[in-house]
């Protein structure tokens, strides 16, 4: 962590963002989202985070880079449940 400024409106940011995209931003679609949906979207909140704490100061994250954190994400090893 190189520095956490921002990382809050980034993760918000990118919440959004996924919401947007599912077009489930209005309140009366949001009753229909199911556990996969919010999974998602959390993740790629957490990743437009990640990626924001990993430079000085607030410098919020593109999608194509937070595609790739998710993909390295995925190529870890998983830790058993």
């Amino acid at each position: 962590i190189k520095d956490t400024v921002g990382a809050g409106d980034c993760y918000l940011g990118g919440l959004l963002t996924e919401m947007l995209a599912d077009d489930m931003v209005l309140p009366h679609k949001c009753r229909h989202v199911s556990v996969e949906q919010l999974t998602r979207w959390g993740r790629f909140a957490a990743a437009a985070a990640t990626v924001n704490c990993m430079r000085s100061g607030c410098v919020p994250a593109t999608r194509p880079e937070v595609m790739r954190m998710l993909d390295d994400a995925n190529k870890q090893p998983q830790m058993p449940d």
